[in-house]
């Protein structure tokens, strides 16, 4: 700020005081990026909740034996490897094929802004944070309390 205020009331500058004031501007910015990288910064676990909702195994479209059991074995791995999922959707065409897990209490999955722009752009889309988005009304088929979403296309 000494040097913000120097130039500012300084009508003649000298060659000798603009390098002078750049290197002070240069060891100001060191000594900022050497107290930022110094900072001890602890990563805050989100609390793990218990889901409230009703345990669903169906399938919702009939589909050949082999598809069907293909399908089950595919949510039921999804279930057991990722510790955190706790409910697959799985949504074709015009409809929901199968839900599996925890579940809210809408039935049928309803294809909103959010999911609408994952079939549309063929990306996947990871929401963190699902209690703080409005867009939450969109996901009523699953539970309540469900704090994020990982949509796969």
């Amino acid at each position: 700020s000494a040097l913000l205020i120097n130039r500012l009331v300084t009508l003649d500058l000298a060659n000798a005081q603009s390098r002078a004031d750049l290197l002070g501007v240069a060891v100001a910015s060191a000594v900022l990026v050497s107290a930022l990288s110094r900072i001890d910064l602890t990563v805050r676990e989100k609390e793990s909740v218990s889901l409230a909702g009703v345990d669903f195994d169906e399938i919702l479209t009939p589909l050949p034996p082999d598809s069907e059991k293909l399908l089950r074995y595919a949510a039921g791995t999804i279930l057991q490897v990722c510790e955190s999922a706790k409910s697959v959707v799985v949504y074709a065409g015009d409809g929901t094929v199968a839900r599996i897990g925890t579940m809210g209490r809408a039935q049928q999955l309803q294809v909103g802004p959010i999911v609408g722009d994952v079939i549309k752009k063929g990306k996947q889309a990871y929401l963190a944070d699902l209690q703080i988005l409005p867009g939450r009304v969109e996901f009523g088929f699953l539970p309540v309390n469900t704090q994020a979403v990982l949509i796969q296309p």
